[in-house]
């Protein structure tokens, strides 16, 4: 079974952005994802990651699972010419 993964921004030229307080998600927080038929998904954190652009894990993060999972993914580190360097990724599991 695929993960989901949804991609938000940390931050944008105009200002903060969706993803802005990312750095207050911690492992066992719940995420709630509103479905098509208007019930939530949970999911809890299970890890946080944050990792060089080049040295992505596309594997770990869009690679098959044997449970529904969620991905979280969003640009971190320190501002540099106008990029952050980073992607920080949260990892969660299906709780209700």
């Amino acid at each position: 079974m695929p993960a989901e993964a949804g991609r938000g921004h940390f931050d944008t030229v105009r200002g903060p952005a969706v993803l802005k307080d990312v750095a207050r998600v911690h492992t066992g927080d719940v995420v709630e994802v509103e479905r098509a038929d208007g019930r939530k998904a949970e999911f809890r954190v299970r890890e946080v990651q944050q990792v060089d652009k080049k040295t992505f894990p596309t594997e770990k993060v869009y690679g098959d699972t044997a449970r529904p999972e969620l991905r979280v993914i969003t640009c971190g580190g320190a501002l540099t010419d106008g990029h952050r360097p980073d992607n920080i990724i949260l990892y969660a599991d299906l709780v209700a």
